[in-house]
């Protein structure tokens, strides 16, 4: 017996982001999937994920697809029908597809750290250099000082510690 028209529906809605989606009873049957007639597929009874969020309420697993033939990373989740017999919707997502968001993460990482570097390495050396000068600018003061000459600095305008000094 197949899945109703409604069911297919929703699941082939649920899969547009190129989510896999299949809805399964407690018992194992798949009553629908979205890239696989549900009738050509074998009982999911004994799928980790399957038999986890029967038993805790959610499982994953990361395996090979025996439909697809390729790795998947699945998820699922118990959902209590008004019926009272539990259903599993599962989801699952081609590995190749969470790697490539991975790396891509991964890259934009790298590429952010990189100019948050450079950015707060520039902000370092302008306050250092900024900050150096007004120690170069009392250290000629002292040696006029030192030599006799005991015109005061003009004030720079800062208002700070190094001006005060300097104009002591």
């Amino acid at each position: 017996d197949s899945a109703s028209p409604g069911l297919r529906d929703w699941v082939a809605q649920m899969s547009i982001g190129g989510i896999r989606v299949t809805v399964i009873t407690a018992s194992g049957k798949v009553l629908a999937d979205s890239e696989v007639d549900s009738r050509t597929m074998e009982n999911h009874a004994d799928r980790p994920e399957i038999r986890e969020a029967l038993a805790r309420g959610d499982g994953q697993s990361l395996r090979r697809s025996v439909t697809l033939q390729r790795d998947l990373l699945y998820y699922a989740v118990r959902h209590d029908a008004p019926s009272g017999t539990p259903l599993v919707l599962r989801f699952a997502l081609p590995l190749e597809t969470s790697d490539a968001a991975l790396a891509s993460f991964r890259r934009s990482l790298w590429l952010w750290s990189l100019l948050i570097l450079c950015i707060a390495g520039a902000a370092t050396l302008l306050v250092s250099r900024t900050f150096s000068g007004r120690v170069e600018r009392l250290k000629e003061f002292s040696r006029r000082v030192a030599s006799g000459d005991f015109r005061p600095l003009p004030s720079d305008g800062s208002g700070d510690a190094f001006e005060a000094l300097g104009m002591s």
